[in-house]
Protein backbone atom coordinates (compact mmCIF):
# COMPACT_ATOMS: atom_id res chain seq x y z
CA UNK A 1 0.00 0.00 0.00
CA UNK A 2 2.66 2.14 0.86
CA UNK A 3 4.76 1.80 -2.35
CA UNK A 4 1.66 2.25 -4.19
CA UNK A 5 1.01 5.44 -2.41
CA UNK A 6 4.48 6.79 -3.40
CA UNK A 7 4.00 5.50 -7.34
CA UNK A 8 1.04 7.15 -7.93
CA UNK A 9 2.26 10.77 -6.41
CA UNK A 10 5.28 9.99 -8.08
CA UNK A 11 3.55 9.76 -11.70
CA UNK A 12 0.84 12.61 -10.70
CA UNK A 13 3.63 15.23 -9.44
CA UNK A 14 5.49 14.60 -12.49
CA UNK A 15 2.53 14.19 -14.91
CA UNK A 16 1.08 17.66 -13.27
CA UNK A 17 4.40 19.50 -13.09
CA UNK A 18 3.48 22.40 -14.38
CA UNK A 19 0.64 22.71 -12.02
CA UNK A 20 0.76 25.02 -8.95
CA UNK A 21 1.39 22.96 -5.27
CA UNK A 22 -1.69 25.50 -4.56
CA UNK A 23 -4.00 23.80 -6.84
CA UNK A 24 -2.96 20.30 -6.26
CA UNK A 25 -3.22 21.38 -2.68
CA UNK A 26 -6.80 22.89 -2.85
CA UNK A 27 -8.07 20.62 -5.47
CA UNK A 28 -6.62 17.24 -5.63
CA UNK A 29 -5.98 17.11 -1.85
CA UNK A 30 -2.67 14.85 -1.91
CA UNK A 31 -0.24 18.01 -1.50
CA UNK A 32 -1.67 19.24 0.92
CA UNK A 33 0.77 22.21 3.02
CA UNK A 34 -0.92 22.39 5.89
CA UNK A 35 -4.22 23.83 7.55
CA UNK A 36 -2.86 27.49 8.35
CA UNK A 37 -5.66 28.89 6.42
CA UNK A 38 -8.07 27.53 9.04
CA UNK A 39 -8.53 30.22 12.20
CA UNK A 40 -9.08 27.40 14.86
CA UNK A 41 -6.08 25.60 13.15
CA UNK A 42 -3.68 28.26 13.12
CA UNK A 43 -4.48 30.10 16.14
CA UNK A 44 -3.86 26.92 18.16
CA UNK A 45 -0.75 26.18 16.37
CA UNK A 46 0.65 30.02 16.79
CA UNK A 47 -0.44 30.32 20.55
CA UNK A 48 -0.92 27.00 22.41
CA UNK A 49 1.64 24.90 20.83
CA UNK A 50 4.36 27.77 20.17
CA UNK A 51 4.17 31.74 21.22
CA UNK A 52 2.65 31.16 24.50
CA UNK A 53 5.53 28.47 25.80
CA UNK A 54 8.11 30.01 24.33
CA UNK A 55 6.79 33.24 25.82
CA UNK A 56 6.49 31.02 29.59
CA UNK A 57 10.42 30.06 29.44
CA UNK A 58 11.59 33.92 28.48
CA UNK A 59 8.93 36.84 28.17
CA UNK A 60 10.60 39.27 25.59
CA UNK A 61 8.68 42.35 24.82
CA UNK A 62 7.48 43.57 21.34
CA UNK A 63 10.02 40.21 19.80
CA UNK A 64 10.94 39.76 16.37
CA UNK A 65 9.51 36.47 15.29
CA UNK A 66 10.17 33.49 12.89
CA UNK A 67 8.37 31.23 11.64
CA UNK A 68 9.87 28.34 9.34
CA UNK A 69 7.79 26.76 6.99
CA UNK A 70 4.43 28.79 6.99
CA UNK A 71 3.04 26.31 4.50
CA UNK A 72 -0.47 27.50 2.49
CA UNK A 73 -1.29 30.35 4.55
CA UNK A 74 0.41 33.05 6.51
CA UNK A 75 -2.16 33.83 9.21
CA UNK A 76 1.11 33.71 11.93
CA UNK A 77 1.43 37.35 10.83
CA UNK A 78 -2.10 38.65 11.99
CA UNK A 79 -1.36 36.70 15.47
CA UNK A 80 2.26 37.66 15.72
CA UNK A 81 0.69 41.84 15.45
CA UNK A 82 -1.78 40.97 18.35
CA UNK A 83 1.37 39.39 20.46
CA UNK A 84 2.81 42.93 20.17
CA UNK A 85 5.64 41.19 18.14
CA UNK A 86 7.92 44.10 16.54
CA UNK A 87 8.19 41.88 13.17
CA UNK A 88 7.43 38.29 12.35
CA UNK A 89 9.48 36.72 9.32
CA UNK A 90 7.79 33.61 7.61
CA UNK A 91 10.24 31.81 5.60
CA UNK A 92 9.51 28.80 3.69
CA UNK A 93 11.17 26.31 0.39
CA UNK A 94 8.57 27.26 -2.09
CA UNK A 95 6.07 29.62 -2.64
CA UNK A 96 3.10 27.63 -1.01
CA UNK A 97 1.06 30.98 0.51
CA UNK A 98 -2.63 31.82 -0.62
CA UNK A 99 -1.99 35.39 -1.23
CA UNK A 100 -5.88 36.38 -1.30
CA UNK A 101 -6.03 39.04 0.78
CA UNK A 102 -9.68 38.39 1.65
CA UNK A 103 -9.01 34.90 3.52
CA UNK A 104 -6.70 37.03 6.01
CA UNK A 105 -9.39 39.79 6.33
CA UNK A 106 -11.75 36.84 7.39
CA UNK A 107 -9.27 35.56 10.22
CA UNK A 108 -9.27 38.99 11.03
CA UNK A 109 -12.73 39.54 11.86
CA UNK A 110 -12.66 36.10 13.64
CA UNK A 111 -10.39 37.78 16.51
CA UNK A 112 -11.84 38.67 19.48
CA UNK A 113 -12.85 42.68 19.88
CA UNK A 114 -10.08 43.28 22.29
CA UNK A 115 -7.64 42.03 20.10
CA UNK A 116 -8.86 43.69 17.11
CA UNK A 117 -7.90 46.74 17.86
CA UNK A 118 -3.85 45.85 18.06
CA UNK A 119 -3.76 45.47 14.74
CA UNK A 120 -3.74 49.22 13.65
CA UNK A 121 -4.78 50.30 10.44
CA UNK A 122 -4.56 47.19 8.25
CA UNK A 123 -3.87 47.69 4.34
CA UNK A 124 -6.28 45.16 2.60
CA UNK A 125 -5.13 46.75 -0.88
CA UNK A 126 -2.88 44.06 -2.06
CA UNK A 127 -1.14 40.77 -0.50
CA UNK A 128 2.11 42.71 -0.44
CA UNK A 129 0.62 45.63 1.63
CA UNK A 130 -1.38 43.63 3.36
CA UNK A 131 2.20 41.65 4.53
CA UNK A 132 3.93 45.35 5.20
CA UNK A 133 1.12 46.60 7.25
CA UNK A 134 1.52 43.71 9.55
CA UNK A 135 5.15 44.05 9.99
CA UNK A 136 5.12 40.84 7.90
CA UNK A 137 8.11 39.60 5.43
CA UNK A 138 7.65 36.59 3.29
CA UNK A 139 10.23 34.57 1.69
CA UNK A 140 10.47 31.43 -0.13
CA UNK A 141 13.66 30.24 -0.96
CA UNK A 142 14.62 29.05 2.79
CA UNK A 143 18.23 28.76 3.44
CA UNK A 144 19.29 31.86 0.56
CA UNK A 145 17.11 33.57 3.05
CA UNK A 146 18.22 33.34 6.33
CA UNK A 147 21.71 33.95 4.66
CA UNK A 148 20.79 37.32 4.74
CA UNK A 149 19.08 37.55 8.01
CA UNK A 150 21.16 39.26 10.47
CA UNK A 151 23.08 37.37 13.30
CA UNK A 152 21.78 37.84 16.78
CA UNK A 153 18.00 39.22 15.18
CA UNK A 154 15.30 36.97 15.89
CA UNK A 155 13.68 36.20 19.92
CA UNK A 156 11.49 33.59 18.72
CA UNK A 157 11.03 31.30 16.28
CA UNK A 158 9.27 28.00 15.36
CA UNK A 159 8.32 25.58 13.23
CA UNK A 160 5.33 23.17 13.42
CA UNK A 161 5.90 19.47 11.73
CA UNK A 162 8.57 20.86 8.81
CA UNK A 163 12.25 19.78 10.72
CA UNK A 164 11.52 16.17 8.76
CA UNK A 165 10.63 17.97 5.49
CA UNK A 166 14.24 19.62 5.51
CA UNK A 167 16.46 17.86 2.91
CA UNK A 168 19.33 15.99 4.61
CA UNK A 169 21.98 17.49 3.09
CA UNK A 170 20.21 20.75 3.94
CA UNK A 171 19.86 19.93 7.62
CA UNK A 172 23.10 20.97 9.36
CA UNK A 173 23.49 24.19 7.19
CA UNK A 174 19.82 24.93 8.77
CA UNK A 175 20.19 24.11 12.02
CA UNK A 176 23.53 26.40 11.68
CA UNK A 177 21.50 29.48 10.44
CA UNK A 178 19.28 29.45 13.23
CA UNK A 179 21.92 29.41 16.33
CA UNK A 180 23.65 32.36 14.27
CA UNK A 181 20.39 34.55 13.68
CA UNK A 182 18.63 33.44 17.63
CA UNK A 183 19.31 36.07 20.06
CA UNK A 184 21.32 35.09 22.93
CA UNK A 185 18.53 34.32 25.60
CA UNK A 186 15.97 33.96 22.72
CA UNK A 187 14.01 30.37 22.67
CA UNK A 188 12.75 28.22 19.77
CA UNK A 189 10.27 25.89 19.68
CA UNK A 190 9.98 22.92 17.44
CA UNK A 191 7.16 19.63 16.81
CA UNK A 192 8.64 17.61 14.80
CA UNK A 193 6.83 14.46 13.42
CA UNK A 194 9.07 11.62 12.50
CA UNK A 195 6.34 9.32 11.18
CA UNK A 196 6.47 8.78 6.72
CA UNK A 197 3.80 11.41 6.13
CA UNK A 198 2.00 8.95 3.54
CA UNK A 199 0.59 5.32 5.59
CA UNK A 200 1.68 7.66 9.02
CA UNK A 201 4.01 4.43 9.89
CA UNK A 202 7.77 4.01 9.03
CA UNK A 203 7.92 2.72 5.27
CA UNK A 204 9.87 5.71 4.81
CA UNK A 205 12.92 3.34 6.19
CA UNK A 206 12.41 0.56 3.90
CA UNK A 207 14.16 2.52 1.16
CA UNK A 208 17.70 3.15 0.60
CA UNK A 209 19.73 6.82 0.31
CA UNK A 210 20.23 6.49 -3.01
CA UNK A 211 16.72 6.33 -4.18
CA UNK A 212 15.04 8.50 -1.29
CA UNK A 213 17.81 11.68 -1.36
CA UNK A 214 16.98 11.79 -5.05
CA UNK A 215 15.73 15.55 -6.43
CA UNK A 216 12.81 13.79 -7.86
CA UNK A 217 11.62 12.01 -5.01
CA UNK A 218 12.42 14.71 -2.49
CA UNK A 219 10.66 17.28 -4.57
CA UNK A 220 7.47 15.36 -4.86
CA UNK A 221 5.58 16.34 -1.68
CA UNK A 222 6.26 13.20 0.59
CA UNK A 223 10.02 13.65 1.62
CA UNK A 224 11.05 13.16 5.23
CA UNK A 225 14.85 13.50 5.54
CA UNK A 226 14.60 10.07 8.34
CA UNK A 227 16.53 11.64 10.97
CA UNK A 228 15.43 10.34 14.07
CA UNK A 229 14.27 12.32 17.33
CA UNK A 230 17.49 10.65 19.02
CA UNK A 231 19.62 12.02 16.28
CA UNK A 232 17.81 15.57 15.65
CA UNK A 233 18.06 16.63 19.31
CA UNK A 234 22.09 15.44 18.85
CA UNK A 235 22.24 17.84 16.23
CA UNK A 236 20.95 20.57 17.98
CA UNK A 237 23.72 19.78 21.11
CA UNK A 238 26.42 19.83 18.32
CA UNK A 239 25.32 23.34 17.16
CA UNK A 240 25.80 24.17 21.29
CA UNK A 241 22.05 24.64 21.93
CA UNK A 242 20.80 24.21 25.11
CA UNK A 243 17.92 22.22 24.98
CA UNK A 244 15.29 24.07 27.80
CA UNK A 245 12.77 21.02 27.30
CA UNK A 246 11.35 18.09 25.66
CA UNK A 247 8.56 16.18 25.18
CA UNK A 248 8.79 12.84 23.40
CA UNK A 249 5.78 10.39 22.30
CA UNK A 250 5.80 6.86 22.09
CA UNK A 251 4.46 4.31 19.24
CA UNK A 252 2.40 2.25 21.28
CA UNK A 253 3.97 -0.35 19.03
CA UNK A 254 6.84 0.19 16.78
CA UNK A 255 5.02 0.06 13.26
CA UNK A 256 8.13 -1.52 11.56
CA UNK A 257 10.16 -4.90 12.20
CA UNK A 258 13.97 -4.24 12.23
CA UNK A 259 14.45 -6.25 9.23
CA UNK A 260 12.61 -4.57 6.96
CA UNK A 261 14.76 -1.68 7.38
CA UNK A 262 16.87 -1.04 4.67
CA UNK A 263 20.56 -1.46 5.15
CA UNK A 264 21.38 2.49 4.80
CA UNK A 265 19.59 2.24 7.70
CA UNK A 266 20.82 -0.33 9.80
CA UNK A 267 22.19 1.80 12.61
CA UNK A 268 18.49 2.61 13.64
CA UNK A 269 18.05 1.44 17.40
CA UNK A 270 15.43 0.48 18.96
CA UNK A 271 15.53 3.94 20.92
CA UNK A 272 15.91 5.51 17.66
CA UNK A 273 12.40 3.61 16.37
CA UNK A 274 10.35 4.22 19.62
CA UNK A 275 9.37 7.89 19.05
CA UNK A 276 7.01 9.47 16.68
CA UNK A 277 6.66 12.63 17.96
CA UNK A 278 9.15 15.37 19.76
CA UNK A 279 8.33 18.68 21.23
CA UNK A 280 11.79 20.46 21.89
CA UNK A 281 12.58 23.80 23.30
CA UNK A 282 16.20 25.54 22.35
CA UNK A 283 18.18 28.43 23.40
CA UNK A 284 21.11 29.74 22.49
Amino acid sequence: MYLLKIISKLFLKRLLFLVPNSFLSKFLKIFKPGDMNQYGYSRHVFFDRHFNKMRGYKNIKNPVIMELGPGNALTSCIFAKVAEAKKIYLIDSFDLADKNVALYKNVIKKLPEHEKYKLGLVDYSNFNLFLKSLNAEYCSNCLEDLKNIKDNSIDYLFSHSVMEHVRLKDLKILIFEMYRILRKGGVISHVIDFSDHLGFGLNNLRFGKRFWELDFVANSGFYTNRVSSIEMMNLFEKQKFKIISKKLIKWKEIPIKKNNIHRDLSHFTRQDLMYHNLHIFLSK
